[in-house]
């Protein structure tokens, strides 16, 4: 029998002012893309690599980006945040709560923000977050 679970009661929360330690959680939420950090790759190859192969070492770590989208509902909470973080170019506290309390919190400022409103389909929007720095899962 497989332990695999659904996306379902799942949040993203931004924290409210700098350093305020207050989360306020984004509204409506459909999606949400986990920041996908990747190691950069070091060549150090020499003259005498084994074999003739190229050698790699793994280097610095981008902590990469995540996105999160949302039924937009123009100038409610989440779209008044994000189109003001956006603005702000501010870097804030950023967290995914999962059920059963499990958080991945990071440092992100608000990349981009994109409302789409599709002929007969629901308006959605999506933040796209540079994360900066580590992501601490806890």
């Amino acid at each position: 029998m497989s332990d695999a679970d659904i996306g379902y009661d799942i949040g993203f929360e931004v924290e409210d002012a700098v350093g305020s330690g207050v989360f306020v959680p984004l509204i409506e939420v459909t999606n949400i893309e986990l920041p996908d950090e990747q190691t950069d790759e070091v060549e150090v190859t020499h003259m005498k690599s084994p074999g003739g192969m190229k050698e790699f070492i793994g280097g610095l770590t981008d902590p990469g980006e995540c996105s999160v989208d949302t039924n937009w509902i123009q100038g409610n909470a989440t779209d008044v945040e994000l189109t003001s973080l956006k603005a702000s170019k501010q870097k804030r506290a950023m967290r995914i709560v999962f059920p059963g309390g499990a958080k991945w919190t990071f440092q992100g400022f608000i990349k981009g923000y994109k409302p789409t409103v599709p002929l007969g389909d629901k308006k959605q929007a999506q933040a796209t977050i540079r994360v900066t720095g580590s992501t601490a899962i806890s």
